[in-house]
């Protein structure tokens, strides 16, 4: 059956799906045909899900390396790649409205022109990859993007691989694809999301609640955890009344 839609989602939890993680995967999984998660760990079932176990090689983007690797890209329109890094406190519907409508080969939630010390000004600019969707154009180059940086990154995970991932895949898919002429965005996006303006900031991060007003239906983990970093420019204040934004 051709024209079907995926979900690769990464789980990193051992022995069981926190209520938080299954009510955001119940929630964002509707809007796919299939949903494969993916995890190191070999005890779960295959309902309502199809779980793949895999070694913990290359973080998220080695996982869906992975899948994609074992699936018939041409049968699909639309693959996204969302992590369990955020909790849900909102609906998706409105987001996928979007999303259909923008015109755009690759899309997330969130962008950034955050510069990673590794990475030129000029190739800073990225959708956050917490969430990333793939339409029908940039799936056929996804075979050419993975092949040229497999060496860089599918090797054991660990803290010195992480700042590989994230300037090779984050920042370098991003920049690979435009490279094609491909369109790419995001629905909170620093071009046009008002409190960003003119700001080198993870918004996803530093405006959480002003996101979440403005109808973002997710919230970090780590926010919710009361883990506040303060790395480069970004100064992450500990919320306040962070309980009203009750997770579903």
């Amino acid at each position: 059956m051709k024209n079907k839609t995926l979900l690769i989602f990464p789980l990193y939890a051992q022995g069981f799906i926190p209520l938080s993680t299954e009510s955001y995967l119940k929630e964002i999984s509707q809007y796919f045909s299939e949903t494969i998660v993916t995890t190191n760990y070999r005890g779960y079932i295959d309902l309502p899900y199809t779980f793949r176990s895999y070694k913990n090689e290359g973080y998220d983007f080695g996982k869906f390396y992975k899948v994609l690797k074992s699936i018939d890209l041409n049968q699909y329109n639309r693959i996204a790649l969302v992590n369990d890094s955020n909790s849900l406190v909102g609906k998706f519907d409105k987001i996928f409205n979007w999303g259909n409508k923008s015109k755009l080969d690759i899309w997330g939630l969130t962008d950034s022109q955050q510069r990673h010390p590794q990475v030129k000004d000029i190739h800073s600019y990225h959708v956050q990859s917490h969430f990333l969707v793939f339409e029908k154009r940039a799936l056929s180059l996804l075979p050419a993007f993975f092949n040229k940086i497999e060496k860089k990154f599918m090797k054991e995970s660990n803290v010195e691989l992480r700042s590989k991932i994230i300037v090779n895949c984050e920042y370098g898919l991003t920049y690979f694809m435009q490279q094609y002429n491909l369109k790419v965005g995001a629905r909170y996006s620093i071009k046009n999301w008002k409190p960003m303006k003119n700001k080198f900031l993870n918004m996803h991060v530093t405006y959480w609640e002003e996101l979440i007003n403005d109808g973002y239906p997710l919230i970090k983990n780590k926010l919710l955890r009361g883990e506040w970093d303060n790395i480069g420019q970004d100064s992450i204040p500990n919320p306040k009344n962070k309980w009203k934004y009750m997770v579903l």
